[in-house]
């Protein structure tokens, strides 16, 4: 299982759809608490589709570190929900939080984070500038990599500067 977040303005639809005759029943686990809702792992990419489709806006953030759903979505390693809000195109690849880390940032600071869901993050409009963003720290998403130990990460990152750079 897994926690979504869930805006304001569309508590309601999640509610009806998680209704015994609704499309996501027996995917979502426990109330809506504070925006929050427990769903199956495998559901979470058609509850956040179904919320874009009813106008969730995924360029905003959060009041506490100004984090972006993708930005959230990176953090609980959620691919399903990295998929869809890298295919849609408001979702900036480039947005900082608070610190000024991009998603890419956020990923490279956690080890665990799935291959699937950094080959979508690089292959995104705007990886190339994401990748070289500096944060509030002064580090790159090379330097947040090294200084967490994600060798995959660094590996990948430096396969993709290898890959930008002949072109």
């Amino acid at each position: 299982m897994c926690a979504a977040i869930v805006p304001v303005g569309a508590l309601q639809d999640v509610q009806r759809w998680s209704a015994p005759s609704g499309p996501l029943f027996r995917c979502i686990h426990a109330p809506v608490l504070d925006g929050q809702v427990r769903v199956s792992r495998g559901c979470a990419g058609r509850l956040c589709a179904m919320l874009i489709q009813r106008g969730a806006r995924v360029e905003l953030r959060d009041s506490l570190l100004s984090e972006t759903p993708l930005h959230k979505a990176v953090r609980a390693n959620t691919i399903d929900n990295v998929a869809v809000l890298v295919a849609h195109r408001a979702t900036d690849v480039r947005a900082v939080d608070v610190a000024d880390n991009t998603a890419l940032h956020k990923a490279a600071a956690l080890p665990a984070v799935d291959l699937a869901v950094w080959n979508m993050l690089l292959a995104a409009e705007g990886a190339s500038a994401a990748s070289k963003a500096v944060n509030a720290d002064g580090a790159t998403v090379l330097q947040v990599a090294q200084r967490a130990h994600n060798s995959m990460a660094q590996a990948l990152l430096r396969a993709f500067d290898a890959q930008i750079s002949t072109y």
